[in-house]
């Protein structure tokens, strides 16, 4: 489906080499073809900012979609990943006029090992039926027979994942940052690159192909109109996280609450 972005773009685009067919007494020339080029990117750029990647992103708070799952722990497990990441620098030769070495700095590799311990529970449910889940790093212990709460989160009409785990018996909760970071699209260093650079250099590229407008103004428009939308992303995302962080303390409150209640009743 196209997008509003792409739409507008695409025409607006047409116009402009609409125009300099006009100019130039109709001919189809090749600065229609590059300024047309150069439009495709930028349509598709607008169009994909507000789309959302996975089944847990959302665009905005209301279509979150928070629910629950409780019951008492019947077996814990745990495991621990450790990933490894390699980083090589290039050595250099330092020479003098006349040719000779004077240094040399030899190539090296830096290398990164972090872990994450990931524990496993699995868990029976008040009718009976049995679930389990992995969590990466749980700050709090939790042991058999104790009372979990486990607050799942995603897109209307989507399986959610979870993002917040309640011991009952211990008083402990933790919502994952790393998780609610799932729930809905950060700009990306994609955007960020075409953002900067790609759309300061496809408003050259047209008006130089599409006016035969020689100048550095629609570099500069460029950069004001991408940083313009990059902080808008970031206001606007920082906005949307506010606001589900505060649906997923809402449900841990009332998972919490509701607990509490009925062991009183009982």
């Amino acid at each position: 489906m196209t997008s509003i972005g792409e739409a507008f773009i695409t025409s607006f685009g047409s116009s402009l080499a609409g125009l300099h067919d006009r100019r130039s007494g109709g001919a189809m020339s090749n600065s229609r073809g590059i300024a047309m080029a150069a439009m495709g990117p930028v349509g598709a750029l607008l169009g994909a900012i507000g789309r959302t990647g996975s089944n847990y992103e959302v665009a905005d708070a209301a279509q979150l979609n928070v629910f629950t799952k409780s019951g008492t722990v019947t077996a814990v497990q745990g495991r621990t990943v450790q990933s490894t990441t390699t980083q090589y620098s290039s050595g250099s030769v330092n020479t003098n006029f006349g040719g000779r070495v004077t240094s040399v700095t030899p190539a090296t590799a830096h290398v990164q090992t972090s872990s994450t311990h990931l524990q496993r529970f699995f868990v029976r449910e008040d009718d009976g039926s049995e679930f389990d889940v992995e969590l990466p790093d749980v700050s709090f212990g939790v042991r058999e027979g104790q009372r979990l709460t486990l607050v799942c989160a995603g897109r209307i009409g989507e399986t959610g994942a979870p993002v917040a785990l309640i011991n009952h018996d211990t008083g402990r909760h933790e919502i994952f940052p790393r998780r609610v970071d799932w729930l809905y699209r950060r700009p990306s260093g994609f955007l960020r690159f075409a953002m900067l650079l790609s759309l300061p250099v496809a408003l050259w590229v047209i008006a130089a192909f599409g006016f035969n407008v020689l100048s550095w103004r629609p570099i500069i428009y460029g950069f004001v109109i991408g940083g313009g939308v990059l902080a808008w992303r970031y206001w606007a995302a920082s906005r949307l996280r506010a606001a589900i962080l505060e649906k997923l303390n809402a449900a841990v409150a009332t998972a919490i609450r509701s607990t509490k209640e009925a062991s009183r009743a009982a």
